[in-house]
């Protein structure tokens, strides 16, 4: 009889990812998933970074990312098209095993389905469940067989609701390494066109949209009060890589305020700052690892003020200070988020609060976990296929 050789049948990976964050963190670890597994195949939901990696995209999710109700309203048909295609490769073209990343609203009726039908999920970047609907911790620890976590405190919560949790450390320590030797602020000044000496402080109104929206006129308005009182203070505007200039334009145009728009260059537009006025998110974590002093804040639509509002649970919300076990930077959302308030709150700190505020960031770096985040999970990942 002929001797037939064994066939070492490919392992198959479905992979979700809703957001443009998610995005560059499924690529990540997509690139680090084929480095120790090759001939892995990866298919599933994303964006064009994963795409890029090797994924097989049935659908860019990430054109439907939202925020507040409205956008959540608008994108619906693109979302329900997207349940359905990964709903049926699931049940027809089994995978080993799904990784959900974060985007939970979508991610856990995801969760559900394959829990369902016996495909083992794994979610990389929890949900903010210690920020808002707690609840959901209930879906987590029924549909999920792993969590790989970003953060030290996300493993503590999990081990204490009796979820298999893995602490893998923050991709960030990896993707902003380049940045996180940069000491020489003056020579990132001139590098973006900033004063080299005088005061810069820079403005990070979002990645979205609605953001532009929302948060951008606040932080403009802000500015015009500081520059009222410190006339000699410079403005830097990071804009999104893929957010068009148009929306900054408008906004500006309502307002009496001088600044540099910056595309594309949001970390030198931190490295280059002495204070940031910062829409929360994880620019808060990636302005912290530069040890950048900020005052973090958010505004949305009143819809989605009056919807979700409730369920936003009390205290700090910004990475930085969850990180570091206490307030360090000032955190103001909502009803709080009047221009007069932060520029208040920004002169304070600029009279002589900056220096010790730089000190107390740096112990963030040293709570992430150190370089390799990707190549951990995606190890853990291995393990279960």
């Amino acid at each position: 009889m002929k001797a037939v050789a064994h066939m070492h049948k490919a392992k198959k990976l479905l992979i979700v990812a809703g957001e443009a964050s998610g995005d560059t963190h499924g690529a990540a670890l997509v690139r680090e998933l084929v480095k120790q597994e090759p001939g892995l195949r990866v298919a599933g939901l994303g964006g064009p970074r994963m795409a890029a990696a090797g994924v097989g995209l049935f659908q860019d999710l990430t054109s439907h990312a939202v925020i507040g109700a409205a956008g959540l309203f608008g994108s619906l048909g693109g979302l329900v098209r997207a349940y359905r295609r990964i709903t049926h490769s699931l049940g027809t073209d089994r995978p080993d095993a799904i990784v959900l990343i974060d985007f939970p609203e979508f991610n856990l009726m995801v969760a559900r389905h394959a829990n369902e039908i016996g495909v083992p999920v794994i979610y990389y970047v929890s949900p903010q469940i210690w920020a808002w609907r707690t609840g959901r911790m209930k879906k987590i620890a029924t549909r999920v067989r792993k969590m790989l976590v970003f953060f030290p405190f996300e493993k503590e919560m999990y081990d204490r609701a009796g979820v298999d949790a893995t602490f893998v450390g923050h991709p960030l320590l990896d993707t902003m390494s380049d940045k996180l030797a940069v000491t020489d602020r003056a020579a990132v000044r001139r590098s973006l066109g900033l004063p080299e000496s005088g005061t810069v402080v820079g403005l990070l109104p979002g990645s979205r949209r609605k953001e532009i929206e929302h948060v951008f006129p606040i932080l403009l308005r802000s500015a015009e009060m500081i520059r009222a009182e410190r006339p000699d203070t410079a403005f830097a505007v990071a804009q999104a890589e893929r957010l068009p200039t148009r929306p900054f334009e408008r906004v500006a145009a309502r307002h009496d305020v001088e600044f540099k728009l910056i595309r594309g260059r949001a970390h030198d537009v931190m490295l280059a700052s002495d204070l940031l006025l910062v829409c929360s998110g994880t620019a808060t974590l990636e302005a912290g690892l530069l040890a950048t002093p900020m005052i973090v804040t958010y505004n949305s639509d009143f819809f989605s003020y009056v919807l979700f509002g409730p369920f936003i649970n009390p205290g700090d919300f910004a990475l930085p200070n969850i990180v570091a076990g206490e307030r360090i930077v000032p955190e103001l959302y909502l009803s709080n988020a009047k221009p007069r308030r932060i520029a208040a709150t920004a002169l304070d700190l600029m009279d002589g609060k900056l220096d010790g505020i730089r000190t107390q960031l740096g112990v963030i770096r040293k709570k992430l976990g150190g370089p390799g985040a990707s190549a951990r999970a995606a190890g853990e990942i291995l393990k279960i296929i």
